[in-house]
């Protein structure tokens, strides 16, 4: 049975990964240049689930009058617009518009979304989110980081299959990791080496970083 969204429900919170090496996906960089990730080992399988689950309750519905009504901080099962399918998402904002940001909460990616495609019932409600931030140890070479940087990286790493390494300064989100593409190239060195970015804090802190 569904449950439906309320104030009080949110998705259970990613968990930490289960080995500190593994392969992992990112699907969004954010403007502080965390970096949304899913372990292949922990959640290929389940991400499959979730979509052969939302794609049969939700595709082709049409949305009751209370699918239309949406608080910031609510969960809601909402339909991407580039692919069509449904995913778990969370409202972050209602427009003057009357659109809602929605977050996808299992991939980071945020999109607006017309209240017609978001949905309140709610499925799958016991599975943690499936992706987590992480930051690599570098710095942006300005006081923030820059469009056109965030832009390389999001082209550099998004939907490819990196080698994941934790580096073990702190053990909350975003985790600090090494990033290695499946040819040993290193990203962060990449964008140090290329002027994208400065060394970060703990490389000071350890020789072996």
């Amino acid at each position: 049975e569904a449950v439906l969204t309320s104030s009080s429900f949110h998705w259970v919170s990613a968990r930490l990964p289960s080995t500190a090496e593994f392969d992992g996906i990112v699907s969004h960089v954010d403007w502080d240049c965390n970096l949304f990730i899913s372990s292949i080992q922990d959640s290929q399988e389940t991400l499959r689930i979730i979509g052969s689950v939302l794609q049969s309750k939700y595709a082709g519905s049409s949305p009751f009058p209370s699918d239309l009504m949406w608080s910031p901080g609510q969960a809601c099962i909402a339909q991407f617009s580039l692919d069509t399918k449904w995913y778990r998402g969370e409202v972050l904002e209602i427009r003057d518009s009357g659109e809602c940001l929605v977050k996808f909460v299992d991939y980071g990616s945020e999109e607006l979304c017309k209240p017609q495609n978001l949905r309140r019932g709610l499925f799958l409600t016991d599975i943690p989110v499936q992706c987590f931030t992480v930051q690599m140890d570098i710095q942006p070479v300005m006081i923030k980081w820059e469009e056109s940087v965030l832009n390389f990286i999001h082209k550099t790493v998004v939907e490819q299959v990196l080698k994941v390494t934790i580096i073990p300064v702190r053990n909350t989100f975003p985790l600090l990791v090494r990033l290695v593409t499946k040819a040993g190239l290193n990203i962060g060195e990449l964008l140090v080496s290329n002027g994208y970015a400065r060394e970060g804090h703990s490389r000071t802190l350890d020789g072996d970083i």
